[in-house]
């Protein structure tokens, strides 16, 4: 019940707010998506008050439960939808399932969350390895939360810019470049703290990128209909991923091998955007008359 509730009031805090501001799909896709992430930072330390105050588990429960149910029951009469966009067309489940770029985002967002969360669930035990100071293994975890928040943020407000396709394959690829960094230089301190802050920036961009690129290509309106099935990329990407750095790090006894699938997955979703990137470019060049200026370059090129 507790999942299905957090999968509601996520389709509703992201599909409603861009349903407003459709000229600003990314940043406010990003705001939205950010407060999601910023929200479990602050209810861990909230927790942590109220337990060594003397509450048990169960009280803090009970204390969360009342408190959010009140505010969200309060805060919820406040949504309404944007009449403006009564008017575009919904789009059916089995042509969306049909289309070429549903399959890209559902890839993507697979391949870029498993990544992440395979790190993520073992990025304290890959600095305990490396002999890290427990104090920057406790601010590693933190920093990342920190960037992933901020990330949300700034690949929402650039994606506006440059497009979610372009967004999108540089996120992974700095994702996977920020992984393998993992592997391939010895970690002290500062650099534990660098990297976890690099990935954690790019992991966020694929909570607000792929939710983006479905709005701009289905529309707003078709938005809250489609995205739950590109997430539902991620939520088999939250099984497999961790599941299969756990087992490698059981074969092997490090985790290097699981490093370098956590990086290659994020290369791989990376590339399926690569081509939508450089078309998308070439949009914009098109667009803003480069192209046409440079006599020796064929359109169709």
């Amino acid at each position: 019940m507790v999942g299905i509730a957090t999968g509601f009031g996520y389709w509703v805090a992201l599909t409603s707010p861009v349903q407003w501001f459709p000229e600003k799909k990314g940043l406010i896709t990003g705001i939205s998506a950010a407060g999601f992430g910023l929200g479990a930072v602050f209810m861990s330390d909230i927790s942590e008050t109220i337990l060594t105050n003397g509450k048990d588990v169960l009280q803090l429960l009970e204390i969360i439960g009342i408190s959010y149910g009140v505010v969200i029951f309060l805060l919820s009469n406040l949504i309404c939808q944007n009449i403006l966009i009564d008017n575009e067309k919904i789009i059916s489940t089995v042509d969306f399932w049909r289309s070429a770029i549903f399959r890209k985002l559902f890839i993507g967002i697979f391949f870029g969350t498993f990544a992440g969360l395979l790190i993520i669930g073992s990025l304290k035990i890959i600095g305990g390895q490396s002999n890290i100071n427990t104090h920057y293994l406790i601010v590693g975890v933190s920093l990342f939360a920190v960037a992933n928040f901020s990330g949300r943020l700034v690949w929402g407000f650039l994606s506006d810019i440059i497009g979610a396709s372009l967004s999108i394959f540089l996120a992974l690829f700095f994702q996977s470049v920020a992984i393998i960094l993992l592997n391939i230089i010895t970690l002290s301190n500062t650099s534990y703290l660098v990297i976890s802050f690099l990935i954690g920036f790019s992991f966020g961009g694929n909570f607000v990128l792929f939710a983006k690129e479905t709005a701009q290509v289905f529309g707003v309106r078709n938005l809250g209909i489609i995205y739950p099935y590109v997430f539902l990329g991620y939520a088999i990407a939250g099984i497999a991923g961790p599941i299969s750095g756990g087992l490698l790090f059981d074969f092997s006894g490090t985790f290097s091998y699981a490093i370098s699938l956590a990086s290659a997955m994020s290369l791989i979703g990376s590339l399926v955007f690569l081509k939508p990137s450089i078309q998308a470019l070439l949009a914009n060049y098109r667009n803003s008359g480069v192209i046409d200026d440079l006599p020796s370059l064929k359109k169709n090129d």
